[in-house]
């Protein structure tokens, strides 16, 4: 459950840090406008997410429309 302050704590020191990271939706935007994330188009990010439904790809991309995350499932559901 503190998984959140040990990220945050370990960006802002610079040390120990982790290459990747998971972020939940439900925190994500604490994360996605710093200046701790990378943008991911420069290391082939964008063909990852080219065929991605556009509101998963809308959650890995900052404010200024920068790829920083690339989200690993979009929870479909159905009803019958």
């Amino acid at each position: 459950d503190q998984y959140q302050t040990k990220l945050l704590t370990a960006l802002q020191s610079g040390k120990d840090l982790p290459d990747i990271f998971d972020l939940e939706r439900g925190y994500i935007g604490k994360f996605i406008d710093s200046k701790f994330l990378a943008d991911l188009s420069a290391m082939g990010g964008e063909d990852l997410v080219k065929d991605y439904v556009p509101y998963v790809q809308g959650l890995g991309r900052s404010s200024d429309g920068k790829l920083k995350a690339i989200s690993d499932h979009s929870s479909p559901g159905g009803f019958w």
